[in-house]
């Protein structure tokens, strides 16, 4: 009978700190905001890079007062899509799991043009609330053009997380520790 009725308190305050959640939502879901808890989808000027082997850079510049919340699983997606680059074992995309910053890559370059795609969720917190937590989403767009003339063999893009403002402030859960 104990046990019941801890569990019927439990179910109560769960209940309690679900009220105005949105269904599809998961306890690690951040809402999605207008633009992006990033700063949007940057343009980034097109690099020529040499037809050969060479590297994807991707740094991360977060706040101040933040860090990667190293419990979560911070994840970038790059796709080649039509950009003349391919990754180890001539696949077009790749996953990176909780990489650190900065994330180097290597690739290949072959010819042509294209746009590299480099989806990302950054999954951090609060250094001086570390219950406070939150999830950036976003799509950053690198131009590539693989040419004999160029003398860069590096695509380098930035990660840049803004601090959460008033919109955008919905922390996550705490995960259990």
């Amino acid at each position: 009978m104990r046990i019941a009725y801890c569990i019927g308190v439990l179910a109560g305050i769960v209940l309690l700190a679900c009220i105005g959640c949105d269904d599809s939502r998961t306890d690690r879901d951040a809402p999605e905001p207008a633009a992006d808890t990033a700063t949007g989808t940057p343009e980034y000027a097109e690099t020529a890079a040499k037809p050969a082997a060479g590297t994807v850079t991707i740094e991360l510049e977060m706040p101040e007062g933040y860090k990667i919340n190293d419990a979560a699983p911070t994840k970038i997606v790059l796709k080649a899509g039509d950009a003349p680059v391919t990754f180890a074992d001539g696949k077009n995309e790749l996953v990176l799991e909780k990489p650190t910053f900065p994330a180097v890559t290597p690739v290949t370059f072959g010819s042509g043009a294209g746009t590299l795609e480099i989806e990302y969720v950054v999954h951090y917190c609060n250094t001086g609330v570390p219950q406070q937590c939150y999830t950036a989403r976003g799509t950053l767009s690198a131009p590539v053009a693989a040419e004999e003339a160029a003398t860069a063999m590096n695509v380098a893009a930035v990660i840049t997380i803004e601090p959460p403002g008033e919109t955008t402030e919905f922390p996550n859960l705490p995960m259990g520790n």
